[in-house]
């Protein structure tokens, strides 16, 4: 949807909730011909009206444009929470990876984009689950610091911050043998 920010291979981006006509087409149908690329283009704003309203697209001139408000994102949420260093409210938006099980098919260069946003969501993710669990952790709640730092881990296997808040939790929770399992682990996925 144009309704993210668009960050090409180059990482340009169009300003949110905004793109133009040709930049929809060749990220979602740069596979069709031209004809068909616009039917679809045209086919996709006549759903997007009826499911949003009228007045909640805006086609003028070249650009496709989303009115403020017209919907809720949960990655405008998450910004939200970490600008205010809202930890345990932005991990509870994390629910796994950015449009998990979302594609479209016969399109690479959406691909490309999904790609580079899941990278920088998934980082972004992991970044408020570990300052969660550390802060529970430095709070003294274990049991609290447990759920975020396993999630964290679940996220990204191969990440060292969250191998090393799930084995701090461990340890000071006294399984010692755990954490050295989980640093086991984690040598052996290699580099």
């Amino acid at each position: 949807s144009c309704a993210t920010t668009w960050r090409s291979a180059s990482g340009s981006s169009a300003p949110a909730r905004r793109c133009t006509r040709e930049h929809a087409i060749g990220l979602l149908w740069a596979d069709k011909d031209q004809a068909a690329a616009r039917q679809s283009l045209r086919e996709s704003v006549r759903i997007l009206r009826r499911c949003l309203g009228e007045a909640q697209l805006h086609t003028a001139a070249d650009q496709l444009e989303l009115a403020v408000g017209a919907v809720e994102l949960d990655t405008d949420r998450f910004d939200r929470f970490l600008k205010k260093e809202d930890w345990a409210n932005a991990a509870a938006l994390v629910r796994g990876e950015f449009v998990e099980g979302f594609d479209v098919p016969d399109a690479s260069a959406f691909e490309d984009w999904l790609f580079a946003e899941r990278r920088h969501w998934c980082g972004r993710a992991l970044e408020a689950l570990i300052r969660h669990a550390e802060g529970r952790l430095a709070a003294g709640d274990l049991l609290g610091a447990d759920e975020p730092a396993r999630r964290a881990l679940k996220l990204d296997p191969l990440s060292d911050a969250a191998v090393r808040t799930v084995m701090r939790r461990l340890a000071l929770a006294g399984n010692r043998a755990a954490a050295l399992e989980v640093h086991a682990e984690r040598a052996r996925a290699g580099p």
